[in-house]
């Protein structure tokens, strides 16, 4: 079908109405083709090859707001990487690990944003390696029907995506929590899905797509991309409910230069004309195969730079860093400490452990250096749990460094109070915090207040304050209280 002739093919089916029929479609441009022609005539015509991107359109949900339908094995390798930047399908159409040689999709979103997907491919390539490369997709958490996997069911609804193998060979991918209910999703209005008429209209597109629009007055937009020779074209339709809408629809594309799906054109798209329709507005875009290279050539460097920046800031290993360098090692510890304030749980104490090694090295390196012990216990009683190794440390760093032999018999008792230990009283008296008559008692309510989250000065000075403040309340002086004449 001529390019400018399946926008208006698209208009002409619109004003059908919703329950437009694929024959319906068939049949109007039968009538635009054969507009001042003579009587037909019966000619013997070879059967067309079975479109397999239309079949699969045909089996797409009924009530999704967008769908899209692709022919990749029609483009090399290279192509594809090439298209996807400008196609409306997803990364998994365009996979050069793969010959698929159809393509369709259909999604919704959710009051709450979230999105539900079933996607349909066939491919040329044995199952078993379908199989391997979509499941080796990152952006695919992927779960073949048999398997198994370890998940609460409210958390395998929103992140795991169910794959099975249909009778005829077709692979279909189920994403998203209501990816079920709109994968069995009817319309009884209307009997073909918009992609289903534009994938059987342009057999020679090699995708096609429609979605519902936010723009004000229009009801859907679709595109229908080609590849012609050195450049990708794309006739982008906006279906309105009357001139008014496409005067407005009209005015949004001139002043915003918006594409289907709301999405600036910008980037590798070029406008070539627009055409005015009561009904809609049809554009006609091209990007060339030379520039989208250069487009891609450009994202992977700034790709590569972004990855040796994050490589700059990574955190670094024990193993990685001059752990005979104090200063070395405390401004790598930095970023690790940045790295545990942004995690929980399991992960969180992974990162910590990490830490630890580069640290604990580091101090068997440097035993005498200070500022290196110091994060070390720290970190054993900040985020390890670690009491008695943090008491340790301090007890030994006591030795080492005379001049700030408090401050670590500080770290000592706090460390020994984060592990209960029976050793906390002992140090109280050592260190002349309280009696030894009061010390397991003092000890109990140090380590009370700590578990109950009040930091370890303040809970031995408020029960050392407390205990002497019961002190002097035992030795004052009692003073009979005369009664007022």
């Amino acid at each position: 079908m001529p390019a400018a002739l399946s926008g208006a093919l698209a208009l002409a089916v619109r004003r059908l109405g919703s329950a437009a029929t694929l024959g319906a479609a068939l049949a109007v441009c039968s009538l635009l083709a054969a507009c001042g022609g003579t009587a037909p005539r019966t000619v013997a015509r070879a059967r067309r090859p079975v479109d397999e991107a239309s079949q699969l359109a045909g089996q797409l949900p009924r009530r999704a707001s967008r769908c899209v339908v692709a022919r990749p094995s029609r483009l090399s390798p290279g192509q594809r990487a090439l298209v996807q930047q400008v196609a409306q399908a997803g990364p998994l159409a365009w996979l050069g690990a793969l010959e698929i040689r159809a393509y369709a999709s259909a999604s919704e979103v959710d009051a709450d944003g979230r999105r539900s997907e079933v996607i349909l491919l066939r491919a040329s390539d044995p199952l078993e390696r379908v199989r391997a490369v979509l499941s080796a997709q990152p952006y695919l958490d992927l779960v073949w029907d048999g398997e198994a996997r370890s998940c609460d069911e409210e958390d395998c609804a929103e992140r795991v995506a169910h794959a099975e193998v249909l009778v005829d060979g077709t692979v279909r991918i189920r994403v998203g929590r209501e990816a079920d209910a709109l994968a069995g999703g009817t319309d009884a209005r209307r009997i073909l899905s918009p992609c289903q008429w534009l994938a059987a209209g342009a057999r020679d597109a090699i995708e096609v797509s429609a979605a519902a629009s936010e723009l004000p007055g229009v009801e859907r937009e679709q595109r229908v991309t080609r590849l012609e020779r050195a450049r990708v074209t794309a006739e982008e339709t906006l279906l309105t409910d009357g001139p008014a809408s496409t005067q407005r629809a009209l005015e949004v594309l001139e002043v915003g230069g918006f594409a289907v799906g709301g999405a600036p054109l910008g980037g590798p798209w070029r406008t070539v004309s627009r055409l005015a329709h009561p009904d809609g507005v049809i554009s006609r875009l091209e990007a060339g195969l030379d520039d989208l290279a250069l487009r891609r050539g450009d994202e992977q460097r700034l790709s590569a730079a972004l990855r040796y920046e994050d490589a700059l800031e990574r955190p670094l290993s024990a193993a990685e860093v001059d752990v005979g360098d104090g200063e070395a090692v405390l401004r790598q510890a930095a970023p690790h400490l940045e790295r545990l304030r942004e995690l929980r749980g399991e992960e969180r104490l992974a990162a910590a452990r990490a830490l630890g090694a580069l640290l604990s090295a580091a101090h068997d390196a440097l035993p005498d250096d200070g500022a290196v012990a110091l994060r070390l216990a720290r970190l054993r009683l900040d985020e390890l749990s670690d009491g008695d190794g943090a008491a340790t440390l301090a007890a030994e760093m006591a030795t080492r460094e005379p001049s700030a032999v408090e401050d670590w018999r500080l770290l000592e008792r706090e460390g020994r109070a984060l592990s209960a230990s029976p050793e906390l009283a002992a140090l109280l008296v050592r260190d002349g915090v309280t009696s030894a008559r009061d010390a397991e008692r003092v000890a109990a309510d140090v380590i009370a207040a700590q578990r109950a989250g009040v930091a370890y000065p303040w809970s031995e000075g408020a029960v050392v304050a407390g205990q002497r403040l019961e002190l002097l309340a035992a030795r004052a002086p009692t003073t009979a209280v005369q009664p007022v004449r």
